[in-house]
């Protein structure tokens, strides 16, 4: 008999999302925690650049190395792509952002590495999954959207699509920036009241 997992049940969760990279971190760690499970295979990450994706991976799969430029880095060639023509692949995950590799490959390339590292046993975290989802023909395992609110949600074959969920968070992103700015004046202000 197989035991219930909390991940198990998961329909849709929703949390406000944090302002600042470590508390991004924080909430990352305890998503993590929550709601993945080691046979999760394939993570699509959504929501516009700058909303909090990349910091919210690091603490998901803390140590996992990232392929964007976020912080000045940029592992070229894609590990996912490194050894792709012998289908070899070293590592038990691997991440891309899809929005930034598709600057330097073809949208099926990179499609097909997915499928054949999933294939093998792997695990591939994707940002910006909603552009590279069509082209899988596959919804991920889960599904985490990050604009004003992190939600996330184990999709069924009733969805949600990550279009959808890219669109969600999309929308609640400009008012979590918003706040993020006028902590800032404050901030700002109250130094130089101080000062």
């Amino acid at each position: 008999m197989r035991s219930i997992m909390l991940s198990d049940l998961l329909m849709y969760s929703s949390y406000f999302a944090p302002r600042g990279r470590m508390r991004m971190y924080v909430l990352g760690q305890q998503l993590g925690e929550r709601y993945l499970s080691p046979m999760d295979r394939l993570i699509g990450i959504v929501g516009d650049s700058g909303a909090g994706k990349s910091s919210l991976v690091k603490g998901l799969f803390p140590g996992l190395e990232l392929t964007n430029d976020d912080d000045g880095v940029n592992i070229r060639p894609l590990p996912l792509l490194k050894n792709i023509d012998r289908e070899f692949f070293s590592c038990h995950t691997y991440h891309m952002d899809a929005r930034f590799e598709l600057a330097f490959t073809q949208l099926h390339v990179l499609a097909d590495a997915v499928t054949k590292a999933l294939a093998h046993g792997k695990r591939v975290i994707v940002e910006h999954f909603d552009l590279l989802a069509p082209s899988l023909g596959t919804n991920a395992d889960v599904l985490i959207g990050v604009g004003g609110e992190v939600v996330v949600v184990r999709p069924t074959v009733f969805g949600p699509a990550p279009q959808d969920l890219a669109a969600i968070v999309r929308k609640t992103l400009r008012y979590r920036k918003m706040a993020h700015t006028a902590e800032k004046k404050k901030t700002a202000l109250v130094a130089a009241r101080l000062h």
